[in-house]
């Protein structure tokens, strides 16, 4: 069915010269105009998995001392080969289980150990206190 002559708006000869040339452009374009050309892949795809420390969160102690962290059966080294062993990424060591006097040498090691096994140290938790700031009369 056609549309009736009288509802079709009224152009001038300009104006349909210019939207049929812009139509004809827009489709000489093709899918170029609608898109960008996705990217190139290798064909390979890798999500890259890791592993947080507060998944042991029962068998990891919380800010031990060095006595104590001396005679934990699991603690960050040991976290750090598990998931080396699982085959992981990354893990994710959360600072609740740093001992309660952290040395530079010590957060060196579990860089180290984690470099060593191929590891990405994919972040770090750390606890949150809920007490409030004191006021410093800044406002």
């Amino acid at each position: 069915m056609l549309p009736n002559p009288a509802a079709l708006p009224d152009i001038s000869r300009r104006q349909w010269l210019k939207m049929s040339l812009a139509s004809a452009g827009a489709l000489a374009c093709g899918p170029n105009l609608l898109a960008a050309t996705p990217p190139e892949r290798n064909g390979q795809h890798h999500f890259k998995l890791s592993l947080a420390a507060y998944s042991f969160n029962r068998q990891l102690l919380k800010a031990p001392t060095t006595e104590q962290l001396n005679m934990a059966e699991f603690h960050l080294e040991k976290f750090i080969d598990f998931c080396a062993q699982q085959n992981l990424d990354g893990c994710e060591l959360t600072a609740y289980y740093f001992p309660k006097d952290i040395t530079t040498d010590y957060l060196l090691r579990l860089k180290e150990r984690a470099f060593r096994l191929g590891l990405d140290i994919s972040g770090t938790a750390i606890g949150r206190s809920r007490q409030e700031a004191p006021a410093r009369g800044i406002f």
